[in-house]
């Protein structure tokens, strides 16, 4: 099934905040990701659904866009800890949030939509201040 804006908005939890990355000028976003609360521990969010359009890929847009969310994370929200999961093999992606300073901290297994097939994800964690550029 091909992804859809309807279907990425239809993500959005309660509590959380949408962030889309729309450069000046521009009719539509380019990135779109999420800062959700954990449930369990206050000041720690869960950053998730991010996506940057793919013509807009490998010119590190994803890199700015991670660290403007890093930043609104920690100096609007007050978080204390921002984490995330990510298919290991997902290279770019892990790159993408080791540049910015995310550390991994174990791999977990999870079932995803109606398949039921646990996949193996790896989690990483990022606390403040974000490392300089």
């Amino acid at each position: 099934m091909p992804l859809t804006a309807e279907k990425v908005l239809g993500w959005r939890r309660p509590q959380g905040h949408v962030l889309q990355l729309t450069p000046d000028g521009a009719i539509a976003p380019i990135g779109y990701a999420e800062l959700n609360p954990m449930q369990r521990e206050r000041g720690h969010l869960w950053l998730g659904h991010v996506i940057v359009c793919p013509t807009e890929r490998g010119r590190g847009i994803g890199t700015v866009f991670v660290r403007m969310l890093l930043e609104y994370a920690f100096d609007q929200l007050a978080a204390h800890r921002v984490s995330l999961i990510v298919y290991p093999d997902n290279k770019p992606a892990v790159a993408c949030y080791q540049r910015v300073g995310f550390k991994p901290t174990r791999e977990e297994y999870h079932a995803f939509g109606a398949s039921k097939v646990e996949e193996r994800m790896l989690r990483l964690e990022i606390r403040p201040p974000l490392p300089k550029t």
